[in-house]
């Protein structure tokens, strides 16, 4: 199932975007802190799409504003199955977690404290970023987490924000949520200088 948004913007806008060295910032529901799924220059038509696909990730990286996570296993996941990590990747657990209807569950059995994640596809001017991390989970050896993603995706202008980096939405300021789900696959916003509204 593909979902697709729409993102305009006013030349005189962005001569002040640039100037001001910013980029277009997505980032989706999966729990805070959350990571900056994608960021890029914009331009004045931009389209955003993606599949409802993910994946789970393990990174030694720690949680920390502003750290960009650095992937250092990843597999694709399927919703409502558990993922033990051990030996330095991902295997079907052998007894499943009791999760929640559209979740993931990772066990962590490595020998170290890890960083989690939910991972996913997206692309931006038909240029496909593969598997950009979703937020970030650290686990203890033993731990198990529950990870569960919303297609909602919240948009916000800013010039220090990198595709992959931790990052706060409570810290965010002229940020608008779009909410995607149901019949809702598609949506197109516009830039009025200070926030981006759904048309």
């Amino acid at each position: 199932m593909q979902y697709q948004l729409k993102i305009r913007i006013d030349c005189n806008y962005l001569d002040e975007i640039y100037k001001n060295n910013q980029e277009i910032v997505l980032m989706k529901g999966a729990g805070e802190p959350t990571v900056a799924w994608i960021s890029f220059k914009p331009f004045e038509e931009n389209t955003i799409t993606w599949d409802e696909n993910y994946s789970v990730y393990a990174s030694g990286t720690e949680i920390e504003d502003g750290a960009t996570i650095n992937k250092l296993s990843e597999r694709s996941a399927v919703e409502e199955d558990s993922y033990t990590f051990e030996n330095g990747c991902f295997k079907l657990a052998s007894s499943s977690l009791d999760l929640k209807p559209g979740s993931f569950g990772i066990i962590n059995n490595f020998d170290e404290n890890l960083t989690f994640g939910l991972a996913q596809d997206v692309t931006v001017h038909n240029k496909t970023t593969e598997g950009a991390p979703l937020n970030a989970v650290r686990a203890s050896k033993g731990q198990c987490i529950q990870l569960t993603p919303f297609e909602d995706v919240v948009v916000f202008l800013q010039n220090t924000v990198n595709t992959g980096s931790v990052h706060s939405l409570t810290s965010t300021c002229n940020k608008t949520k779009i909410e995607f789900g149901g019949n809702d696959k598609t949506a197109e916003i516009v830039y009025d200088g200070i926030h981006f509204n759904k048309i």
